[in-house]
């Protein structure tokens, strides 16, 4: 799912830099709004690797609180980038971005997965 996210808004994001047909605008913009619904398949992903419940509550308080730190900073970030080199520059640093987030989400560990040679595999209660 991390995956799948990081290559919609990759998509999104060069579709807003690149188009200017208006009903693939509207369309994308109606795909990025549906794109909060992955927050539920994160929450489902935490359930599913959480080794006590006790440490779901904090995690997405804390993600919460990151999104939120994110939210006020890069707008701001993102209106200097406007300014200087127009709105196609936000949208492809978004874009670099959802790249980004991609690469990470492949670090992200499967559960019942053998660790490689030299890694340190995870602990049981990971392994199901």
């Amino acid at each position: 799912m991390f995956m799948a996210d990081a290559v919609i808004l990759l998509f999104i994001c060069a579709g807003f830099a690149f188009s200017v047909y208006r009903p693939l605008l509207y369309a994308l913009y109606i795909l990025d709004n549906l794109m909060f619904a992955t927050r539920i398949a994160r929450t489902t992903y935490l359930n599913r690797i959480a080794e006590s419940r006790a440490d779901i509550a904090p995690t997405i308080s804390m993600g919460i609180t990151m999104d939120h730190a994110v939210s006020m900073t890069v707008p701001a970030l993102g209106g200097l980038l406007w300014a200087a080199y127009g709105y196609r520059a936000v949208f492809l640093a978004a874009s670099l971005l959802s790249v980004a987030g991609f690469l990470a989400a492949l670090a992200v560990k499967e559960r019942g997965k053998v660790a490689a040679a030299g890694e340190v595999p995870l602990p049981p209660a990971y392994l199901g």
